[in-house]
C-alpha cells in the first residue's frame, strides 16, 4: 500500500483537479477517494461523494475520512500500539479566491476508529451550489485534512 506523507505531520492537503466532471459525471452514491496518507502515525484516505452519498442529501457534497486497513493482515494500518484511535478532526475547503473564506467543519469531541468503526464524515456537509464558489473557473477543489491524536 503506498501512501503520501505530506509535510506537517497532522496535515494532509488533497487537491481534486477538474472536479466539475465529477460533479457532472457521477450519480448520486458514487465516490472519488483521495491517495492514502499518514497522519499521527496511521494510514488514511478521504471520501468524497461530489452529489451525495444518498438521494435525500442529493443537493450536497458527503465527506468521509477513513481509517485503512492492512488487507493482508486484517488489521488496521497503523504505527500505534493498538487498533482504538481517539482523534479531533478537522475537514477545510480551502478557497482559492481571496474574496471566499475557506469552508471547515470540524469535529469537537474526540471520535474512536477502531476495527469496525473505521470510517467518520458528513452526509450534508457543504452544498453543492456553495461548493461552486471553491472550485470555480480552475476547476480544482482542495480539501485539508487536520488530525489531533488524543490518546
Amino acid at each position: 500500500m503506498s501512501a503520501l506523507r505530506d509535510e506537517q505531520p497532522n496535515t494532509y492537503t488533497w487537491n481534486i483537479s477538474n472536479f466539475n466532471q465529477y460533479v457532472h459525471g457521477l450519480p448520486v452514491g458514487e465516490e472519488i477517494q483521495s491517495p492514502y496518507f499518514w497522519l499521527c502515525g496511521i494510514c488514511w484516505k478521504l471520501r468524497l461523494y461530489p452529489n451525495g452519498a444518498s438521494t435525500t442529501q442529493s443537493d450536497y457534497m458527503s465527506l468521509y475520512l477513513e481509517r485503512q486497513i492492512d488487507s493482508q493482515r486484517g488489521s488496521l494500518v497503523t504505527t500505534a500500539p493498538n487498533h482504538c484511535v481517539s482523534i479531533l478532526f478537522r475537514l477545510i475547503v480551502v478557497s482559492l479566491s481571496a474574496d471566499v473564506a475557506n469552508y471547515s467543519v470540524s469535529i469537537d469531541q474526540p471520535l474512536q476508529f477502531t476495527d469496525e468503526d473505521k470510517d467518520w464524515g458528513w452526509v450534508a456537509f457543504m452544498r453543492q451550489s456553495q461548493a461552486q464558489l471553491y472550485y470555480g473557473p480552475t476547476g480544482t477543489l482542495k480539501i485539508k485534512c487536520v488530525l489531533q491524536l488524543k490518546n
